[in-house]
């Protein structure tokens, strides 16, 4: 009978630790970041205007949205960001039904430039990058980038240090 509990217990162990979550993948937190990003076009995004179109990739963010109050495309590129420098804590949420606007902080600068118009386009750097996301997916998406930022740090990490 002891036999028989032991085994149980056994399999039951084995069959817990297997039963562990996996994290995502960067594949996997990238595809998720994207679609969730991509559910904006065609909505309001908060001092920007209606999001046309959307471009999201590791180190880039697009959008272009028409903006009614001036009737004019207004356009943001920002680039060069390095999500192993993800900053602790450093979000805020804006929140403005359907969308969140969502700023996201990094220890370093990265690349914004902002077209408006026919105005010339203007480069800014900024340790912040602006998200545009739907309202009920904010929070997942704040732990996307808290898991790409994980992945990034792997990624970059010195294999002969200590």
């Amino acid at each position: 009978m002891k036999k028989l509990l032991t085994i149980c217990l056994l399999l039951a162990i084995s069959f817990t630790s297997q039963a562990q979550e996996k994290k995502p993948t960067k594949v996997e937190t990238l595809d998720f970041m994207k679609r969730t990003i991509e559910q904006t076009i065609g909505q309001y995004a908060p001092g920007k205007g209606t999001i046309q179109e959307i471009k999201f990739n590791e180190n880039s963010y697009y959008f272009s949205a028409y903006y009614d109050l001036i009737k004019a495309k207004n356009s943001g590129l920002t680039t060069l960001i390095k999500w192993e420098n993800l900053a602790p804590e450093g979000f805020y949420v804006q929140e403005a039904n359907p969308i969140t606007k969502m700023k996201v902080t990094f220890n370093g600068n990265i690349s914004y430039k902002q077209k408006v118009g026919n105005s010339p386009e203007k480069e800014f750097f900024f340790s912040e990058a602006e998200f545009f996301v739907p309202s009920n997916k904010a929070e997942s998406f704040k732990k996307a980038c808290i898991r790409l930022s994980e992945i990034a740090k792997e990624e970059n990490k010195d294999p002969f240090a200590n």
